[in-house]
């Protein structure tokens, strides 16, 4: 935590005084999508527990999942064309990245414009369908997988189909692109640990400009954290 409010003080230029001052005052809620698996879900509910023993309202919504797919389809967009575009700025030929980068540059490159000029307005409107689903709450709780970390080589490089790719992205980090689409502050933490010892990863979601909120409330989570241990 003290890397993440370092790095965001060196970028912002804020100072390093924190904004939470009465944790009684939030209203968080959180969600489970239901691909996540019982352990992804046992840590979002100890994170609850431990929110509201510091005094945060805590209700559960449903998961955006409608959101999270549509967010996910434009971060495929916006991916693709940048792909393409980096490398053909670079002049890095397809025969020196992997199958699917080629793959996935040359879909870049098919890419009509009105598709990624589309996407450009999709981003506006997906920012506030987020900010509505958002309305009453200031954080939400989600984990930040569906299931245990992918092993190396889950995600097969010499594939050639990046429908495939991208399918496979979003099912191991269920509405994970909703923050990067709507520019909101996102922070993953850990909380608890699955069976076989590996951290269990939970997210909070803030609404837009509410970083530093973020930051405190993640710190109070994480110190909640450590005393329980």
């Amino acid at each position: 935590m003290q890397d993440v409010r370092a790095a965001f003080q060196s970028v912002t230029g804020l100072g390093s005084e924190r904004g939470v001052t009465d944790l009684a005052s939030l209203k968080l809620a959180f969600c489970v999508p239901s691909r996540c698996g019982v352990e992804q879900a046992s840590a979002v509910l100890m994170a609850v527990k431990a929110l509201r023993e510091l005094g945060c309202t805590v209700t559960e919504r449903p998961a955006p999942d409608v959101l999270g797919a549509k967010a996910a389809a434009i971060v495929r967009t916006i991916l693709t064309a940048s792909l393409a575009e980096w490398l053909g700025s670079l002049g890095i030929a397809d025969e020196e990245v992997s199958p699917l980068s080629a793959a996935i540059a040359a879909e870049g490159r098919r890419m009509p414009a009105a598709t990624l000029f589309a996407a450009s307005r999709d981003l506006a409107a997906q920012a506030h369908h987020f900010a509505s689903y958002m309305d009453g709450i200031d954080v939400l709780i989600s984990p930040v997988l569906a299931g245990s970390p992918p092993k190396r080589g889950a995600f097969d490089m010499t594939a050639r189909n990046p429908a495939a790719h991208f399918a496979q992205m979003e099912a191991v980090a269920p509405n994970a692109a909703l923050a990067n689409v709507t520019g909101v502050p996102a922070l993953a933490l850990p909380v608890g640990h699955d069976t076989a010892g590996v951290p269990l990863g939970v997210q909070l979601t803030a609404r837009l400009g509410q970083d530093r909120l973020l930051l405190d409330l993640g710190e109070q989570l994480a110190a909640q954290g450590d005393d329980a241990a």
